[in-house]
């Protein structure tokens, strides 16, 4: 069964989300179940150099086209100097919620890419056949220099019995720390899927050891068809200050923004999604954005779906900052 992100889309129901303008390559702190903290401002997408702990940080946008296509991917790409700490993604349907996202990745291959850019891939969920739509794939990059052991770390969890609920989590090595998240949805391209599966949750853990991810099916498929859940961890050496902070959703309108609540830190790594309760299946929500903003101080995260998550959204990001 080969790993890769979900390509055919189908019947289901519809609900929300914004898509961002395509900048320039260019809140109050909640406390929230597995002690996550926080605490968006108008300046350019490259950080200032004399306030992070990682030389050359800078926020890249890439999407796809905006149409009636059922199957979405584009990717942010890093300067050639650079590799990627983190990412997110974006998807774009008019309020409609007919997309869900298959794929939230650092890119690993062709070798030549390895770490240089991140992918967001959507499918849609009545075939494309309503509305337009696109998505949108971030990449938070860093100087290649200053990212000692530099590696991305993956783990794939088979699901021969198409469970309808699947997550799972990638180590990083030891002696780095998991800067960032991502997961991707891989099928045998005998079985159609029909966009019924979608990503809940991309995020590392507290202590930043591993990359974690959860998927979902909409409801059990017709028919038991093997899948899997493939999670990635962009691991380094740890940074100076770099640690987890976030926030959840106070008002229930399954979206929230946190941010790195020291003004001289930045966000270095993007994630959330449904937050449990725990690391278990949270209804039928999924992820429609991890949005880190143009000045790296902030991420936002949304969800959409039939019912709204159980334990409700969180945003979780790493944060880091120098003297």
């Amino acid at each position: 069964m080969g790993t890769l992100f979900l390509r055919k889309p189908g019947p289901d129901m519809p609900g929300g989300v914004e898509h961002p303008r395509r900048a320039g390559r260019a809140w109050r702190p909640v406390a929230v179940a597995f002690a996550l903290l926080a605490t968006i401002a108008a300046v350019p997408a490259i950080v200032p150099a004399d306030a992070k702990a990682i030389d050359g940080l800078e926020r890249e946008y890439d999407d796809s086209d905006h149409d009636f296509d059922p199957y979405k991917q584009a990717t942010a790409h890093c300067p050639s100097d650079k590799r990627v700490v983190g990412g997110g993604g974006v998807i774009s349907d008019g309020g409609e919620n007919i997309a869900r996202f298959t794929g939230l990745a650092p890119t690993i291959w062709p070798a030549s890419a390895y770490g240089r850019g991140f992918t967001a891939s959507a499918e849609a969920i009545f075939a494309g056949q309503y509305v337009e739509w696109s998505v949108g794939a971030y990449a938070i990059c860093a100087d290649e220099d200053a990212l000692d052991d530099y590696r991305i770390a993956t783990e794939t969890i088979e699901n021969t019995s198409s469970t309808t609920f699947v997550r799972g989590s990638a180590p990083c090595p030891t002696g780095t720390v998991a800067y960032s998240a991502g997961a991707g949805i891989g099928y045998d391209h005998q079985n159609h899927f029909v966009g019924r599966i979608g990503l809940q949750m991309v995020r590392t853990d507290g202590p930043m050891g591993i990359g974690r991810a959860t998927a979902r099916e909409n409801t059990p498929l017709d028919f038991p068809s093997p899948w899997s859940l493939r999670v990635f961890a962009v691991c380094a050496k740890s940074q100076e200050g770099l640690h987890v902070e976030g926030a959840g959703d106070a008002d229930g309108d399954r979206e929230v923004t946190s941010f790195c609540v020291n003004p001289a830190t930045y966000v270095h790594g993007a994630g959330g999604g449904a937050s449990g309760p725990g690391i278990t299946d949270a209804g039928r929500s999924w992820l429609k954005k991890i949005t880190p903003s143009a000045s790296l101080r902030s991420l936002t995260v949304s969800m959409a779906g039939p019912e709204s998550p159980k334990g409700g959204v969180i945003a979780s990001h790493t944060c880091a900052g120098g003297l």
